[in-house]
């Protein structure tokens, strides 16, 4: 049938026409999830923008999100002409092919539309939400929360340079709560840099052949957050169970393959600190390259077995600063003729997983992203065509010509009254700085709901409201409690969102800290550190002449650059615009761009490859 069927209606302007001609009272909803290819939400968004302009229908209610049990489910514009109304809605992470389960009723208007203007556009929280992730840090203005609380209480407790023992000393011989026996050797310690500041790192050996394996170095980025956060929620064999004390294992752990080495930098993250010997209060990029060589130094004299091994240096996040300085630095240190010469340093590879490589294009590329995910309306995005010097803005238009960062990274008009250029500066902040950071969406994964575990083992949501019930997944399945993944909305058993509490409590014990080898009287352990961020010295806003210094070391060298295609907070179109600017403006060549298979033949996006500088999308993956 549908071979023979005739499509009198490839587009259905004139039926709607008629429709709105009759002057029936006519309420219509059309609505779209917006993960959806074969009808796509934008297509109708458009649709529906032309017919209401054909037709000077009012806006009764100007785009804007709608709530479901307190939670963003997705964004809506009213029109109205005369008694008839069209309400164009989005459903988020909805496809057509999936069951809908939001109780949405047009004839009723159950759909929650907040009547009141949101966070998005004033600023004043949501009644009932609060931030989706404690690791959300962006600017300088930011509030003390229990961790930072807790340190500065005991910041006043002066610390000894800790002992930098041997290997043997360092290992780590009962931790608490395993749940399995390890089949790897760890090691947890201190690291000397620059004087005064000691880096504490933990390396877990390789589950394979550790005497043969790479070494795999990690950073978290932050500025400011702990690596063990990586360790613990990512990467590392040992995950944290909700009880905040007991540990199961992480069975993708990269240990698998390599010896990881997680080091938490700078000082004053994590277990990291500055001796009370010594008044040190700078923070910037090149310091933390500085002292991140000179840990690097001290880990190899511990542990000499790693000298001429295969070593990658590998981050995340702000680690798309702090890796590519570490490796500019650490190849001059390789190079040196010197005494200082850390020729027997064997670096064979870079990888960053969605990294702020140049803050500058995340920015830029977040205007469109924003726009093309259903979080603005056409209005908004038809607004930036006035700073751009093409047919479109669809067209590459580089907005970030408006704007300054300042040394917190934070996106200010470079002019701030009502010419065009302060419009569009004003514009910009807006959607591609403040509608990133400052909404009650998940910055890190734009379609899922964050739920977090709380360490006491009671399962609690990042944005609740006191007076509502937390949303549950609705399935038709006969057994559910085995289909639910209770820490998130994600019903496909992904990772949930990060363990933040589970961690921090079960790095606080008092018997994991001395397994572990810290001083006892050492200050709160927290994810992030606060205060350090928002003393931090972004140095490098764009690291293009730090990718070109080690590039012109002629070091052979082969990078990885890695996005997961749903976060926001580094997202992949901002890093592939990065790199697609560094490769032109130095001459590289590249391979057309081509789907990357997992298993059972399903597409993980894309790769391209520019000489020795590959970089890869993760399909539906989040903040890596």
């Amino acid at each position: 049938m549908n071979n023979n069927y005739i499509q009198q209606h490839n587009d259905t302007g004139k039926v709607f026409d008629h429709i709105l001609r009759s002057g029936y009272p006519l309420r219509m909803l059309i609505y779209n999830g917006d993960v959806d290819q074969a009808c796509n939400f934008l297509g109708d968004q458009w649709f529906v923008e032309a017919v209401a302009a054909r037709w000077n229908m009012s806006v009764s209610k100007d785009f804007n999100s709608w709530w479901y049990r307190t939670q963003i489910a997705g964004y809506v514009k009213q029109f109205t002409y005369g008694p008839a109304s069209i309400d164009l809605l989005t459903v988020k992470d909805y496809s057509k092919e999936l069951p809908f389960n939001y109780q949405l009723h047009p004839l009723k208007e159950d759909y929650q539309i907040q009547e009141t203007v949101t966070a998005e556009r004033t600023g004043m929280p949501v009644p009932g939400s609060v931030s989706t992730r404690k690791l959300k840090l962006k600017s300088r203005k930011m509030r003390k929360n229990k961790s930072t609380a807790l340190r500065e209480r005991f910041a006043s407790a002066p610390l000894d340079p800790p002992p930098i023992g041997t290997k043997q000393d360092d290992l780590v011989t009962d931790l608490p709560g395993l749940t399995w026996k390890p089949n790897f050797n760890h090691y947890s310690g201190y690291l000397a840099a620059s004087p005064g500041n000691y880096l504490h790192y933990w390396l877990t050996e390789s589950q394979g052949s550790p005497k043969d394996d790479p070494l795999i170095l990690w950073l978290n980025g932050g500025p400011g957050c702990s690596s063990l956060g990586g360790l613990f929620e990512e990467l590392g064999p040992f995950h944290i169970n909700s009880d905040g004390t007991t540990l199961f294992e992480n069975v993708f752990s990269w240990n698998k393959v390599g010896n990881v080495l997680f080091m938490e930098a700078p000082r004053d993250v994590g277990f990291s600190y500055r001796a009370s010997n010594v008044s040190d209060s700078k923070y910037n990029d090149d310091y933390t390259a500085s002292d991140n060589v000179l840990a690097l130094a001290s880990f190899f004299t511990k542990f000499p077995e790693y000298k001429n091994r295969t070593f990658f240096i590998t981050g995340e996040s702000y680690g798309g600063v702090y890796v590519p300085t570490l490796t500019s630095a650490l190849i001059k240190k390789i190079q040196s003729k010197g005494s200082d010469s850390m020729s027997y340093v064997n670096l064979a590879g870079v990888a960053i997983g969605n990294g702020e490589m140049s803050e500058i294009q995340q920015i830029n590329s977040a205007v469109s992203l924003l726009y093309f995910r259903g979080e603005h309306g056409k209005s908004d995005y038809d607004a930036l065509s006035k700073c751009c010097n093409t047919t479109s803005p669809q067209a590459y238009c580089d907005f970030t010509s408006y704007i300054t960062l300042d040394v917190a990274g934070n996106a200010w008009p470079k002019v701030n009254d009502n010419s065009i250029a302060g419009q569009c500066g004003n514009l910009v902040v807006q959607q591609g700085f403040n509608d990133v950071w400052g909404t009650a969406n998940d910055v890190y994964n734009t379609f899922q709901d964050c739920y977090s575990t709380a360490p006491d083992g009671t399962r609690s949501r990042r944005k609740r409201s006191v007076d509502m019930p937390p949303l549950m997944n609705s399935k038709p399945f006969v057994d559910q409690a085995k289909t639910i993944n209770y820490q998130s909305t994600d019903a496909n058993g992904g990772f949930a969102c990060f363990n933040g509490d589970a961690t921090e409590a079960y790095l606080n014990l008092a018997t994991v800290r001395k397994a572990i080898h810290i001083p006892e009287n050492f200050t709160h352990w927290s994810d992030c550190n606060d205060n350090m961020n928002a003393n931090y010295i972004q140095q490098h806003n764009d690291t293009s002449s730090v990718f070109v210094d080690i590039l012109n070391s002629g070091y052979p060298l082969r990078f990885l650059i890695y996005n997961g295609d749903v976060d926001m907070a580094c997202q992949f179109l901002g890093d592939e615009w990065f790199i697609e600017k560094l490769a032109a403006d130095n001459g590289m060549t590249s391979n057309t761009r081509a789907p990357w298979n997992y298993t059972q033949g399903s597409i993980f996006r894309a790769t391209i490859k520019a000489n020795r500088d590959p970089r890869v999308i993760y399909n539906t993956s989040d903040h890596l």
